[in-house]
């Protein structure tokens, strides 16, 4: 999620005209990361669902029994697809991960996916026929969403975005990937 985010502030800094340094080879480093982060968050989650379905306990095979039937079926379907596989194919090109507008693309999707991720690991205890989106969900995400752009722009308006005087400046700003 923070890479995602990273990529979403960076975008926008660039295309405000704040971050010209930026280039194709800072964005193609900022893909290999969003790909990384998808393998492995598909990793983490088959081999939680692995360990859990090969131990076989009663008291452990319950969370994947709840995430696996009614409406929680299609939220499950949803994170396979839409947080590993459509990230996934649309980050193996070398080109893909050179285009802001693509790696912006995929960094939304990811977010909205981690967010359906948390309401998947936490409402299947309480709300056995599907997800419930109210009030307090999306409240919260655009409460936590609004202070962080505020605290984002205020930080912003108060420092330089450029390390000035960082000896590694020059480095970074011509970084090129072999």
């Amino acid at each position: 999620s923070s890479m995602a985010v990273l990529v979403l502030v960076i975008t926008w800094l660039k295309n405000s005209g704040y971050l010209k340094a930026v280039s194709l080879e800072h964005y193609h480093v900022m893909g290999k990361f969003l790909l990384t982060f998808t393998v492995f968050w598909a990793y983490i989650a088959f081999s939680q669902f692995m360990l859990i379905w090969y131990a076989n306990l009663p008291e452990e095979t319950g969370y994947f029994l709840h995430r696996l039937q009614g409406g929680w079926k299609w939220v499950s379907v949803f994170l396979l697809v839409g947080k590993f596989m459509v990230p996934f194919f649309f980050l193996l090109p070398r080109d893909a991960k050179r285009n802001p507008k693509i790696l912006a693309f995929v960094a939304v999707l990811m977010l909205v996916a981690q967010w359906i991720d948390f309401l998947w690991i936490v409402q299947p205890e309480f709300y056995e026929e599907g997800p419930r989106l109210g009030f307090t969900e999306l409240g919260i995400t655009l409460g936590f969403s609004g202070v962080f752009g505020l605290v984002v722009s205020r930080f912003l308006a108060r420092h330089n975005i450029v390390a000035m005087g960082d000896p590694r400046l020059t480095e970074s700003v011509f970084h090129h990937h072999q």
